[in-house]
C-alpha cells in the first residue's frame, strides 16, 4: 500500500492498490487522511469494489470516511457509490453539478457538496483545503482533477494516466510510452489537453496520482512534466516524421496499433459484462428506494442460514414500518409518500451499527434490516435506537413514528430446510408487524412479546350482504384468518391505512362506489396493488370479467360461493407469496 505523508497536522495519502480491470489497465483509488478527516478519491467498477473496501478497512472503518470525491463522472460510478453505501459509508459526496444530478436521479440519499457552489475548493480546516480544476473533456464530459498543496500532490484523474506493464521496472522511457499509448486511445484530439496542462504548469507538483496506471513520484514527476511541456505540435510532427523514416519504428507503430485495437475490443467485452451484471441487479431493485427487494433478501437469507455465525451470535432481521405512511399518502400525494419512505431509508443507513448491516425493501411498505451476526439484546437496542432517531428526525415532512418487528434465526431452527426457515422468518415478521399496528404506534414486537390469539393473516371484506359476511367469516375462521369488515369503500381505505391486510374480498355492487372503483384506487399505490383481490357477485358476466382483467383483479367468484373454491384460491395466494 503506497503512501505519502507530512508533519504538523498529520496528513497522508494511501494508494488502495492497483485494481486490474484488464491485464494492461489498472484502476487507482486513493484515501487521504488529514487529521481526523478522511477523503476517498474515485471508485472502481463494481467487480473491484470488494477489494477496495477491504483496503479501506485496513486504514479506517468505512463509516469514518468524511468525503467521497468523484472526479470520474462516468455513470458506472453510481453503482459503486451504492455498494460503498451498503458497506456503511454515510459521508458527503463531492463532485460537480453534472454528476450530482446523476446521483440525485438515482435516489442516492447522501449529503452532496457541489464544487461549483464553493469556488472549486473544499476546506479541510481553516487553512488547508483541496483545489479542484474543471476540464471540458477528459474524456467524459464535465470532469475535473484535484490539487492538494499540503503534499504538493496532483490527483490528476485521467490526465497522466497510462497503460501498465507489470513485467518491466518503471522508467521514464517506459512511462512516456505508456502515457502516450493511453492518450491515443482516450484523447484523440490533443487540443483538449492544452488547457489542463497549462493550469498544472502553474502548480508545484512533486507527486502525480492518476486514475489509471502507474503512480508518478520524483524524479519521474519532473521528467514527465518537462516532457508534457515540450510536447508541442512541432515536436509531435517531428517524432512522427522520424518514426516514418525508420523501418523498425514503422513496425513498432503497427504493433502498437494492433495492441490498442485488441485492448479496445477487450474493453468493449468488459463493458458488456458489466452491463449484464447491472441489468441483473436492476431486476431485484425496488424502484422507489433503490434497495434490493424481498425476493433477493429471501435468497440471501436462505444462503446465509447454511453458514455458521460467530460464537454466541445469530442471524437477526428487523422490519421497520412508518405508522403514518398511509396517512401521508392520502394527505399529500403518492410522491410525498415515496419521499417519506426514502427518508426512512436515510435514517436507517445513517444509524446502522455495523457496515455489514444490510437493508432490503419489503414487498409491502416496510424496510428489512438484516444483521448477519447479532444477539437478542443488540437487536432490541437497535430497534430502540431507530425508533428514537425517527421520532427526533427533521427529515420527514411531518412528525412520524416507526413500529418494529424482530425475529432471530434460533426461532426457526426446528424447521427441516433453510428455505423453510427463511420463509418462516419473513412470515413471523409480518405477523409481529400486524400485532404492532393493532397495539398502537412506535411498538417493538419480538419473541418475548405476548401476542394476541394467533392468526395466519387478515382478510378485508367489503360486502353489504349480512348472510354472505357471516358465511365468509366462518370459512376463514377454519384456516385461522382474521376477518375485518368494511361497510363501504371509504371505510375500507381507512382500515387499509391502519391495518396490514393480506387479502381483500369485495362485492362488485356496493351502494356508494362499486368494487371496480375500489380496485382502481388501490392500483394507484404499489403496496396496495400487490394485495390479492377477489371479487364476488351474483352476476358473473363477461363484461365484469373483462373489467376485472383490465384492473388486474385476481379472480371473480359467483355467489353463492363454494367454500372449497375460495379456500383453494387463498391457499395458492399464500404459496405464491411465500415463494417471493
Amino acid at each position: 500500500m503506497t503512501s505519502l505523508a507530512s508533519s504538523k497536522i498529520y496528513s497522508k495519502i494511501y494508494h488502495l492498490g492497483y485494481q486490474f480491470i484488464e491485464p494492461v489497465w489498472a484502476f487507482n483509488s486513493y484515501l487521504l487522511k488529514y487529521g481526523d478527516v478522511f477523503v476517498l478519491f474515485d471508485l472502481p467498477p463494481i467487480p473491484k469494489m470488494e477489494k477496495v473496501a477491504l483496503e479501506i478497512i485496513k486504514i479506517t472503518p468505512i463509516e469514518k470516511i468524511t468525503y467521497l470525491v468523484i472526479q470520474n463522472t462516468h455513470i458506472s460510478s453510481i453503482n459503486s457509490i451504492t455498494y460503498l453505501r451498503s458497506k456503511g459509508f454515510k459521508g458527503t459526496i463531492v463532485s460537480n453539478e453534472f454528476f450530482t444530478k446523476q446521483i440525485n436521479e438515482n435516489g442516492i440519499l447522501l449529503p452532496k457538496y457541489i464544487i461549483e457552489k464553493h469556488d472549486y475548493q473544499l476546506m479541510l480546516d481553516e487553512e488547508v483545503g483541496l483545489d479542484f480544476y474543471p476540464v471540458f473533456f477528459l474524456p467524459h464530459p464535465q470532469m475535473f482533477f484535484t490539487y492538494f498543496s499540503k503534499l504538493t500532490t496532483l490527483l490528476s484523474s485521467t490526465l497522466f494516466s497510462s497503460f501498465i506493464n507489470q513485467d518491466k521496472p518503471l522508467s521514464f522511457d517506459l512511462l512516456k510510452e505508456q502515457i502516450t499509448a493511453f492518450g491515443k486511445v482516450h484523447f484523440p484530439d490533443r487540443s483538449f489537453l492544452q488547457g489542463p496542462y497549462q493550469k498544472i504548469s502553474t502548480l508545484t507538483v512533486n507527486n502525480i496520482l492518476p486514475l489509471f496506471g502507474s503512480i508518478i513520484f520524483e524524479p519521474l514527476t519532473s521528467q514527465v512534466l518537462d516532457f508534457i511541456a515540450h510536447d508541442d505540435e512541432q515536436t509531435v510532427k517531428k517524432e512522427i516524421a522520424t518514426a516514418e523514416e525508420s523501418p523498425l519504428h514503422v513496425l513498432q507503430r503497427e504493433n502498437e496499433r494492433m495492441q490498442i485495437r485488441q485492448f479496445e475490443q477487450e474493453m468493449e467485452i468488459a463493458a458488456l459484462k458489466l452491463q449484464v451484471q447491472e441489468a441483473e441487479n436492476a431486476i431485484y431493485k425496488d424502484g422507489v428506494t433503490k434497495l434490493l427487494n424481498q425476493s433477493y433478501f429471501k435468497n440471501q437469507l436462505t444462503n446465509d442460514l447454511n453458514k455458521e455465525t460467530l460464537p454466541g451470535h445469530m442471524r437477526g432481521v428487523l422490519l421497520f414500518r412508518l405508522d403514518q405512511l398511509d396517512a401521508i399518502n392520502r394527505k399529500y400525494s403518492k410522491e410525498i409518500g415515496d419521499e417519506t419512505l426514502r427518508d426512512l431509508v436515510y435514517v436507517l443507513e445513517k444509524n446502522k451499527d455495523d457496515s455489514n448491516d444490510l437493508l432490503f425493501k419489503q414487498n409491502g411498505p416496510g424496510i428489512f434490516v438484516y444483521k448477519l451476526n447479532t444477539t437478542p439484546k443488540k437487536l432490541r437496542e437497535f430497534a430502540i435506537k431507530i425508533r428514537n432517531a425517527v421520532d427526533n428526525s427533521k427529515a420527514f415532512i411531518e412528525r412520524v413514528t416507526v413500529s418494529v418487528a424482530i425475529v432471530s434465526s434460533p426461532e426457526v431452527e426446528s424447521l427441516n430446510s433453510v428455505e423453510q426457515q427463511a420463509a418462516e422468518m419473513i412470515i413471523l415478521l409480518e405477523k409481529r408487524m400486524r400485532q404492532a399496528f393493532k397495539s398502537g404506534h412506535a411498538m417493538i414486537i419480538d419473541s418475548d412479546t405476548k401476542m394476541d390469539m394467533e392468526n395466519e393473516g387478515v382478510v378485508l371484506l367489503i360486502d353489504e350482504d349480512e348472510i354472505s359476511r357471516n358465511m365468509l367469516q366462518r370459512i376463514f375462521k377454519r384456516i385461522n384468518l382474521e376477518v375485518v369488515f368494511a361497510k363501504d369503500v371509504e371505510n375500507a381505505f381507512q382500515i387499509i391505512a391502519s391495518t396490514p391486510i393480506d387479502f381483500i374480498i369485495s362485492e362488485i355492487n356496493l351502494s356508494k362506489m362499486d368494487g371496480f372503483a375500489l380496485k382502481r384506487q388501490l392500483n394507484e399505490t404499489k403496496e396496495y396493488r400487490q394485495i390479492p383481490f377477489i371479487m364476488v357477485s351474483h352476476s358473473k358476466t363477461v363484461e365484469n370479467i373483462r373489467r376485472g382483467n383490465l384492473l388486474d383483479v385476481d379472480v371473480i367468484l359467483e355467489k353463492p360461493i363454494i367454500p372449497e373454491e375460495l379456500l383453494g384460491f387463498i391457499k395458492r395466494f399464500r404459496e405464491r407469496k411465500n415463494l417471493l
